[in-house]
């Protein structure tokens, strides 16, 4: 997406570090408090984590890194409002790593939570509409599983990289008060299984993947 990334734009302010092209922006997994209205009695987060084509480390770091901080913020009954899984439009086509990322990403959430997932495109102001919803419409096959999942499937936006759109989204999942349990957190807390035995933790055990980002909003 056009700079600054999502996480500035929403809060506006450039909070976020944006890095160089080649490289992974973010090596930890970094929340950042949203402000909002004050009749409201809860405290609400947006969570950058790091990319799965982390230049310096390998996915199941990166992995366990989200992993762990997920755990966390589970036994601490914070709930997570809805996950957002940034894909790039102008990714000409989706490579074998991708579809790794995307088995790993399934296998994180579990079907249970695939209706808190939102999955939005970026960079439609640098592409012809044209080529964009070929891409589009590609991607969408390797998203296929979470979009039309049991009881309720994920979701698709194109993302404009405007404040108001990015607000828009938030306060979307933040008009549900029943958050997700991630499969990945009832796994390691509530079934006490370390991160590389999680089913997350087997699909990322070998290979390369492709750049993606994602954000969860508590």
């Amino acid at each position: 997406m056009p700079k600054p990334r999502f996480v500035n734009t929403l809060l506006g302010e450039p909070v976020a570090k944006v890095g160089q092209e080649v490289e992974s922006e973010t090596q930890y997994v970094v929340p950042y408090r949203l402000e909002r209205p004050a009749a409201e009695k809860r405290r609400v987060f947006i969570v950058d984590t790091p990319g799965f084509n982390d230049t310096f480390e390998p996915l199941e770091e990166i992995l366990r890194r989200v992993a762990v901080w997920l755990a966390n913020s589970y036994g601490t009954h914070q709930k997570v409002a809805g996950i957002i899984f940034l894909q790039d439009i102008t990714a000409a086509r989706m490579h074998g790593s991708s579809k790794k990322v995307m088995r790993v990403f399934e296998k994180l959430c579990g079907k249970n939570a695939a209706s808190k997932v939102l999955f939005m495109t970026t960079k439609w102001d640098t592409i012809s509409m044209e080529i964009g919803t070929r891409h589009e419409v590609e991607i969408i096959n390797y998203w296929k599983g979470m979009l039309s999942a049991k009881p309720s499937g994920s979701r698709i936006t194109r993302y404009d990289g405007q404040r108001s759109s990015a607000k828009a989204i938030i306060s979307e999942f933040l008009k549900h008060d029943n958050g997700a349990l991630i499969q990945i957190q009832k796994q390691m807390v509530d079934d006490r299984v370390f991160t590389p035995e999680t089913h997350a933790g087997v699909a990322a055990s070998a290979g390369t993947s492709s750049k993606w980002r994602i954000f969860f909003c508590f």
